[in-house]
């Protein structure tokens, strides 16, 4: 049964998106585990690393992105994630494929996912019903095919929001990307407050996983001072 793992801190520009394909790289390349990589991410930065654009122009024509998928969650609660997974001609890989039996599969994002929010906000203003249960979409879309990966890792928007939300309810565990830098470690409480509230609510197991520092330079001062309080 595959393990979930979130990816978010609430602050932009920590390499989240960036951290999220290397270690999808090293799990499927150097350690042959089956991957599957999900995009939630508005601005769409991990699916434009893995694949080339005219790639993604033609999952959002197919209608097989992330927009999609969770549209066609709001709408029903027969929904098979397998229709909008596609295997990533990778045009970038930092890390040896070798001679693994791993696959690294992913589900895509692009721009038109910032437009979920106002389709549902649209529904609000005109009083029609809301879509039941639009927490446990992602959840829902990811139970038919636990068995085939080992490991399902989610890439989050940086905000708290309905998408994140469904991220965390989804996961077994979250990890926090941070540059060793004050308004980065903010973000991380925040997500673990609304994270430990999720749990709770859903009756999830959601554990914490930690914190992954990132993009540190050591030549900086406050990069040093900060770190040494995180370790």
């Amino acid at each position: 049964m595959a393990i979930t793992v979130s990816m978010i801190n609430l602050k932009g520009g920590v390499g989240k998106s960036t951290l999220t394909m290397l270690l999808g790289e090293f799990l499927a390349f150097r350690h042959s585990k089956n991957v599957l990589l999900v995009d939630l991410d508005s601005q769409a930065n991990l699916s434009y690393c893995m694949l080339p654009g005219f790639q993604i122009e033609k999952q959002e024509q197919e209608h097989r992105t992330t927009y999609h998928l969770l549209s066609a969650g709001f709408e029903s609660s027969d929904l098979d994630v397998r229709n909008y997974i596609t295997q990533p001609p990778l045009s970038v890989s930092n890390v040896a494929r070798g001679l693994t039996k791993g696959t690294l599969d992913m589900v895509v994002s692009s721009p038109s996912v910032a437009e979920l929010d106002e389709n549902l906000m649209k529904l609000w203003e005109e009083e029609r019903p809301m879509p039941q249960g639009i927490r446990r979409t992602l959840t829902r879309a990811l139970e038919s095919i636990w068995a085939k990966y080992d490991y399902i890792l989610i890439d989050c928007p940086p905000e708290l929001s309905l998408f994140s939300s469904a991220a965390l309810i989804a996961s077994n565990y979250y990890v926090s990307p941070i540059i060793p830098e004050p308004l980065s470690l903010q973000g991380v409480d925040l997500v673990r407050r609304r994270a430990t509230n999720l749990a709770q609510e859903y009756r999830t197991n959601l554990a914490f996983a930690g914190v992954l520092l990132n993009i540190v330079k050591h030549y900086r001062n406050t990069h040093r001072v900060q770190s040494e309080k995180i370790y």
